[in-house]
């Protein structure tokens, strides 16, 4: 793949980057970015496809660790790439450990429970 008309076709061909990282630390323009161009970012990187422009020869550069990242696309792909790389490194740090925990009073359907009639007796009372 050696042309624009090629990356353009490949781009709309992979269709959403599946981002199997957290999200937590992507804004919501890095998010769009990945998931459009992501497939397109790691063709880029794995050489399946060849760069057609200075700028995408800058990206590779960036993603071998050669130069730092500046556009907005080599600093969401060394970002990603990063998060990657850490949370297979140590998997267990990015866990959520999350356990929800009676407090003794009620329970967590008790709770629900009595959430649920206040509310229909709040709507009662608002009808009069």
């Amino acid at each position: 793949m050696s042309s624009k008309s090629d990356h353009l076709k490949y781009i709309h061909d992979s269709g959403e980057f599946t981002i199997d990282v957290s999200k937590a630390i992507f804004t919501k323009e890095e998010i769009e970015l990945l998931q459009n161009f992501g497939y397109w970012y790691e063709a880029l990187t794995l050489g399946y496809i060849d760069p057609i422009s200075v700028q995408q020869e800058k990206f590779i550069e960036c993603t071998k660790g050669e130069r730092n990242p500046v556009t907005k696309h080599e600093l969401v792909w060394f970002k990603y790439l990063g998060r990657k790389r850490l949370e297979s490194e140590e998997p267990e740090k990015f866990k959520l450990n999350y356990q929800s925990k009676e407090d003794g009073f009620y329970t967590r359907n008790q709770f629900k429970q009595m959430k649920s009639m206040m509310g229909s007796e709040m709507n009662k009372n608002h009808r009069k």
